[in-house]
């Protein structure tokens, strides 16, 4: 089922290369993994699977983006889907990441947007949330929103409070973000 909604999405991201940006008032040309311009000969072999038709979206933190604006997914689910074009949920580790990342989902205002992080504690242990790559995401970090309930599962943006990271119930299908791993610009 999640491959067939992948290979419609495919053929629909063929037919969008330009669109009209509200944000800026420009048109921007949205890249293709496919032509990836930065991906050289020296890229790690995962890079290659970076390949396939998508559109993506460099936001102004200069990372490369997929926005699942027209389905929705758990987050098993997303995780797959990304990586079935190379890519990975997103990894906002900063404020100006989860500034941009928020900035483009306003845009297309859907509310909520899972990101690449989950809480592996097992129930009863201390918070231990971490990012797809291991990277651990702390309990005081700054990134989280006033009042996150970290005792659910998987990581998430709502777009209508603030630029800050929420958590929601990892069975729940929402929107997703997917970003090009950065060795292989």
């Amino acid at each position: 089922m999640a491959r067939l909604i992948w290979l419609l999405l495919g053929l629909v991201a063929v037919l969008q290369v330009a669109q009209a940006d509200p944000l800026t008032n420009q048109t921007t040309q949205v890249a293709q993994v496919g032509t990836l311009a930065n991906q050289t000969k020296e890229s790690p072999p995962h890079c290659a699977a970076v390949n396939r038709t998508i559109n993506l979206e460099t936001l102004a933190n200069g990372k490369k983006y997929f926005f699942s604006r027209w389905y929705v997914l758990t987050f098993d689910l997303a995780i797959a889907g990304c990586k079935e074009f190379g890519l990975h949920l997103a990894h906002p580790k900063n404020q100006a990441d989860l500034d941009a990342l928020h900035k483009r989902a306003d845009y297309y205002d859907e509310h909520w947007w899972f990101y690449g992080a989950r809480n592996f504690a097992e129930p009863g242990e201390a918070f231990d949330y971490r990012w797809e790559d291991g990277t651990k995401l702390e309990e005081n970090s700054p990134l989280w929103g006033e009042g996150a309930d970290l005792s659910r599962g998987c990581v998430d943006l709502w777009i209508r409070v603030d630029s800050k990271l929420r958590t929601s119930d990892c069975t729940r299908p929402q929107f997703f973000v997917c970003e090009v791993p950065a060795e292989c610009y």
